[in-house]
């Protein structure tokens, strides 16, 4: 935490601030000891709080800093502009915290998710396309009752599959590696049909939805996914 005037001369701040500023060495969450070009970084700062001091807002970011071992480091990064009693704005308090654990705790959790999601989704499919090949009767007839059995197993590994795809597509949206694809569709359709692909498990559990729009058609442009 620091203080800084607009040419960026140190006003006030703790000691982990006050070691930066002197010699370029941060201590990490994690207990490393980090070497920094302060001048270049200082060049950054400066240049970014004049922004802030014209504009009077607030920052709220996440940066990715190099090091001197070529190495980069995660930083939460708060600023807020300080007005004097002039009412003009002459100084900004930065709040910078280290969150290089953090981040590798969410790299390790969307990392799992994707593995997992993506090893289930594989015998998902294969349930899926077993059970259809039966109910087709290219292996033999069933009668009523049992086809009526295969029917509610081939909906259980459908739902499941659909589970599973929207996890993994989460992970990948989360990651930034997904983007939406927008089209034009009927959102009180897309609504029964939700209502609809959950029916079983309504059935099972003895639950009813029930559902009534006063507009029967409503147009928006969306990812419908």
């Amino acid at each position: 935490a620091y203080v800084l005037d607009q040419e960026g001369n140190f006003i006030m701040g703790n000691a982990r601030a006050r070691e930066l500023f002197l010699s370029g060495v941060d201590v990490t969450n994690l207990g490393e000891k980090v070497k920094f070009d302060i001048d270049k970084m200082k060049n950054y700062i400066i240049n970014e709080n004049l922004e802030l001091l014209k504009t009077g807002k607030i920052l709220s970011t996440e940066i990715h800093v190099p090091a001197r071992n070529g190495e980069k480091y995660w930083y939460s990064i708060k600023k807020l502009p300080i007005k004097g009693t002039d009412g003009n704005y002459y100084a900004v308090a930065t709040f910078a915290r280290n969150i290089d654990a953090e981040k590798q705790i969410q790299e390790q959790r969307e990392t799992y998710i994707a593995t997992l999601s993506h090893d289930l989704k594989t015998p998902a499919i294969a349930q899926v396309r077993a059970l259809e090949l039966l109910l087709s009767g290219q292996l033999g007839e069933f009668n009523e009752e049992q086809k009526e059995i295969l029917k509610l197993t081939l909906d259980s590994c459908n739902y499941m599959y659909e589970m599973v795809y929207t996890l993994l597509s989460t992970c990948k949206f989360e990651s930034g590696e997904v983007v939406l694809n927008y089209k034009t569709f009927d959102f009180v359709m897309l609504v029964q049909e939700c209502i609809f692909e959950v029916s079983n498990l309504t059935s099972e559990n003895s639950v009813t939805i029930k559902f009534s729009s006063p507009i029967k058609n409503l147009t928006i442009n969306a990812d419908k996914i």
